[in-house]
């Protein structure tokens, strides 16, 4: 049993029913208004996974089915191949997925002859989708990918992704079907590098329309829910489990434009050959909710190397390396201390400063509690400048809180609206501890 606090729903308890095995039969939330639970069924023949040394998936057995996962000296995912196809993949000098190539499995009967096994062939690849994909970035987010054509009867496309600016969330894809223009490179391996000779300095691309535009509706972590055609129809929608899990459902425009949206939690691309969420640095499971690898930064991203996040449906990995709030805490952010902590994310320089200080507020305030007492976000090297007061307190709360605004004011670069907001949010919280007393008189008789 334990305990859960989020903003958006406040507190409740969580209450664990285990079977015989050890494993989570049930799992009931005990809210303000109502009572929710969920249970949990296993396979009797259950899921199995394996690891090598370096702690990567080499190995998992579903239901029968054997996949297996190489990987390279990077630690980044190499191949995957299981009974119906196998999948290579390449990056580029920082980590980024340069290319997959999913190619379906199939046996050729010699009787058939060689007509007829191509067919066949190219069948079984068009019903895998499979095929060649190359991807383009900007940064951490991906810019676009690109397939040529599959068969005789496709054109080939390339997609764009828009993202609001600054983040991970995308805004529109624009399709165009045709492939991206490649220039094939000299070898300078044999000679010395001429820059008037490289065809990517002396070729000019004219602008290319684009054949449509789909739109991003995302939530507020930055899920996308549905795409809308550019008369403002739904063109794709999904329906989420916490963990990522979608069912998804296209508009025959859509499939008509062969249109769909690869894009998951913010940084995520779904590979549909493998079931995984390409995330960066990392791939993600979310039949599992965890990654297939451990953190490349180590336990500097947490203490679980293999979690995505505490809760999903308030914390976001867009890198694969380190979670962080979908809300995060900004530098000078107001609010109270718990609230604060919370989304403040490991690495981001900011201490969290009591204002006024807890000591002495704990001496002066009835009923002060540090936790849901008022603070402000301040970078560290700041936060260290502001004298502690120290020992037992005799002042007023309207004193302490003076005192602390006035060190704010010239030992950080707090501005006068943050410093007034933590002033309002003080006197809200303790209004008995600032409210002005009435001069007295005596009467004579």
């Amino acid at each position: 049993m334990g305990w859960q606090w989020s903003p958006f729903q406040g507190q409740r308890r969580i209450e664990l029913r285990f079977d015989r095995m050890g494993r989570v039969a049930a799992l009931t939330a005990h809210l303000a208004e109502q009572n929710q639970t969920e249970t949990f069924a296993f396979d009797a023949t259950g899921i199995h996974y394996k690891y090598d040394e370096r702690g990567n998936l080499v190995h998992r057995l579903q239901n029968g089915a054997h996949a297996h996962f190489t990987w390279d000296l990077f630690d980044r995912l190499a191949s995957y191949s299981d009974d119906k196809l196998k999948v290579d993949y390449s990056y580029d000098a920082l980590g980024r997925r340069l290319h997959k190539h999913s190619v379906a499995h199939y046996w050729d009967r010699p009787e058939a002859g060689t007509g007829w096994n191509e067919m066949q062939r190219v069948k079984r690849q068009r019903e895998l989708n499979c095929g060649f994909t190359l991807f383009g970035w900007d940064g951490d987010t991906l810019a676009w990918e690109s397939s040529p054509p599959r068969d005789d009867g496709d054109t080939g496309r390339t997609v764009h992704y828009l993202y609001e600016p600054g983040s991970f969330v995308p805004v529109a894809q624009a399709l165009r079907k045709r492939p991206i223009v490649l220039h094939r490179q000299p070898d300078w391996r044999q000679r010395e590098y001429d820059f008037d000779q490289d065809p990517l300095w002396q070729t000019t691309m004219p602008p290319q329309a684009f054949d449509t535009i789909a739109w991003h509706h995302c939530d507020h972590l930055g899920t996308p829910m549905e795409l809308t055609d550019p008369h403002g129809n739904v063109a794709w929608a999904g329906q989420y489990k916490a963990w990522g899990e979608v069912r998804e459902e296209r508009s025959e425009w859509a499939k008509q434009h062969s249109l769909g949206n690869p894009i998951r939690f913010q940084g995520q691309y779904h590979d549909h050959e493998t079931g995984l969420h390409y995330n960066r640095h990392r791939y993600y499971d979310p039949n599992v909710r965890r990654f297939v690898s451990k953190d490349p930064i180590g336990l500097v991203g947490g203490i679980n190397v293999y979690q995505y996040a505490p809760n999903p449906t308030q914390w976001i990995d867009p890198l694969g390396l380190a979670r962080y709030p979908c809300d995060p805490c900004s530098k000078y952010d107001v609010g109270t201390y718990d609230d604060l902590k919370k989304r403040s994310a490991s690495g981001d320089g900011l201490d969290i400063h009591h204002a006024m200080q807890s000591k002495p507020a704990g001496q002066v305030v009835p009923n002060y509690d540090h936790q849901t007492a008022p603070a402000i976000a301040v970078p560290r090297p700041e936060h260290l400048r502001i004298p502690t007061i120290k020992g037992s307190y005799t002042g007023t709360a309207r004193d302490l809180l003076a005192k602390d605004i006035r060190d704010l004011r010239s030992r950080t670069g707090a501005s006068n609206e943050c410093l007034q907001r933590l002033i309002d949010l003080n006197k809200q919280t303790y209004p008995g501890a600032f409210a002005r007393k009435l001069p007295t008189c005596e009467l004579s008789t």
